[in-house]
């Protein structure tokens, strides 16, 4: 490999290692502000959902849960699980309706958030424990779909990627024609070298400057 070609070469992966940093470091940066906006509203949610659940029906542990209420947003998915482990009631209409919508978490004695798939679904769950004076009464689940955040990081990464991908290429068109202005004084001096070695011409001198 010619030093023209391991300098490119060089340059390259210099450049594309940078780019590649920064463009992970966005990436995540991104990645973090969505997912944090999606949690706070599913906080959000969650709170205002909460005074469905305040009549309890006899002593049996469920909770009265209206799916007319105003208190529960189109744009998420609810679904209270008893202690026992039934689902008691799931707004709005799901396609697995008794399927959590978070199987790992629903029995979490702590609140937790979760990225699962429920059915065709990409969504953000939140799992959290309904307590009423210090009284287990089941779980709660709220979940709010991600797929205008995949559509998101999807086209970031494809416009990283495709960035990444046109820098590494004008990085190695500079860098070849570059070396090769740097590197043609240092050729030709190499190449009269040779030819008085070969010529056995002691008398022969390289010019001082070559243009």
């Amino acid at each position: 490999m010619s030093l023209r070609t391991r300098l490119t070469l060089l340059f390259t992966l210099l450049v594309g290692g940078i780019f590649l940093l920064l463009g992970v470091v966005f990436y995540h940066s991104v990645f973090y502000t969505l997912y944090s906006q999606i949690d706070e509203n599913l906080i959000e949610a969650y709170q205002s959902a909460l005074p469905i659940y305040q009549k309890i029906i006899g002593g049996t542990g469920g909770l009265v849960f209206s799916t007319e209420s105003s208190s529960c947003s189109g744009a998420f998915y609810y679904e209270f699980w008893g202690k026992d482990g039934k689902l008691r009631q799931a707004w709005p209409s799901l396609e697995l309706i008794d399927t959590p919508l978070d199987k790992l978490n629903y029995r979490s004695s702590t609140p937790i958030f979760n990225s699962v798939y429920f059915g065709n679904k990409h969504l953000r769950v939140l799992t959290v424990p309904l307590l009423i004076a210090d009284t287990e009464l089941g779980t709660l689940q709220v979940g709010s779909d991600l797929s205008l955040a995949d559509v998101t990081l999807q086209r970031l990464l494809w416009v990283f990627l495709v960035g990444l991908t046109g820098a590494m290429a004008l990085t190695a068109i500079a860098a070849w024609y570059t070396t090769h202005r740097a590197l043609t004084p240092l050729n030709y001096v190499t190449k009269t070298a040779l030819q008085i070695t070969q010529a056995d011409d002691l008398s022969r001198r390289i010019p001082r400057s070559v243009s």
